[in-house]
């Protein structure tokens, strides 16, 4: 994997799952937030490739296609979460 498709897939788990999304939700409302996320926070996301969270993790697809929004990296020990001790994600 190359580092500029490595850095794409963090900057998009990030915008998806960081744990402060629901604080900023909360303070500024989703669609701000969302933009806070993807545009501030993880600038970089629009830029450095195309594919989507789903693209790179389609284990967390529901159903009906949306991301499931109760899995989340809150509450999980290091090694339940989806990079290694170098910070490189696994799979």
């Amino acid at each position: 994997m190359s580092n500029r498709e490595a850095q794409h897939r963090y900057l998009t788990w990030r915008a998806e799952k960081d744990p402060g999304h629901g604080m900023l939700t909360k303070l500024i409302g989703d669609r701000s937030s969302k933009e806070v996320l993807r545009n501030f926070l993880f600038n970089g996301i629009n830029e450095l490739g195309s594919r989507t969270f789903l693209d790179y993790f389609p284990e967390y697809r529901c159903e009906d296609g949306t991301i499931n929004e109760k899995r989340s990296i809150i509450g999980k020990s290091f090694e339940n979460r989806p990079w290694d001790t170098r910070g490189e994600f696994i799979g």
